[in-house]
């Protein structure tokens, strides 16, 4: 749960992950709003283990997911890099070392 106890939130965005629809606030990075939507797992690694959040700086790569544009492409991004913005869609990744 995110805290609003000392401060006033802006209205909340909604971005698509895996074709689920979840909500976080503006200026949120797509990392916590992940975190907070419990998809704690962002990737799949080639050795089959489960990769997540752990330096929150971009100096790794263990968030790598994956940002769908409209045309369809797809970009690699680091999620604790990336501010959401509404109607985003993201795919987190399987099978990938990054």
């Amino acid at each position: 749960m995110r805290s609003s106890r000392h401060f006033r939130r802006p209205g909340e965005v909604a971005i698509t992950v895996d074709g689920r629809l979840v909500h976080g606030f503006p200026g949120e990075s797509l990392a916590t709003l992940l975190l907070a939507a419990g998809l704690d797992v962002f990737r799949i690694g080639a050795e089959g283990k489960p990769r997540g959040l752990y330096c929150n700086m971009g100096s790794c790569s263990e968030c790598m997911v994956d940002l769908v544009l409209e045309d369809g492409r797809r970009r690699p991004m680091r999620a604790c890099l990336v501010t959401i913005g509404d109607a985003m869609v993201v795919e987190r990744r399987a099978g990938s070392d990054g």
